[in-house]
């Protein structure tokens, strides 16, 4: 990676977390790895529901991000994958969950 910013993970607006970067440190993949937030964050908000019904926004965010002193930017590979059970069978036109995933300079 290329200069200095925070990788930030945001579940219905709210920051759940954030992990700074840049060229000197070294980012383990386990330290971006976001699963256990979201699991905490569903757990919290979603107790006895997991959501069932209800529109739920996850977006992942790089946020201050400067350049290094060449102006080098960087690319950053990502998996975005999302597991879930249904007790009800549906066909696909009324599938339970729909993903719409965008990207987007901001």
């Amino acid at each position: 990676m290329k200069g200095s910013g925070d990788f930030v993970f945001y579940v219905n607006n709210k920051k759940v977390k954030s992990v700074a970067f840049d060229e000197q440190h070294t980012i383990k993949m386990a330290k971006l790895d976001f699963s256990k937030d979201l699991y905490n964050e569903f757990k919290l908000k979603y107790p006895d529901s997991c959501a069932a019904g209800e529109d739920v926004s996850i977006k992942f965010a790089i946020e201050n991000y400067k350049p290094n002193k060449n102006g080098d930017g960087f690319a950053l590979s990502y998996v975005f994958s999302a597991e879930f059970k249904n007790s009800e069978i549906a066909d696909s036109d009324k599938a339970p969950i729909h993903l719409l995933i965008s990207k987007k300079a901001s």
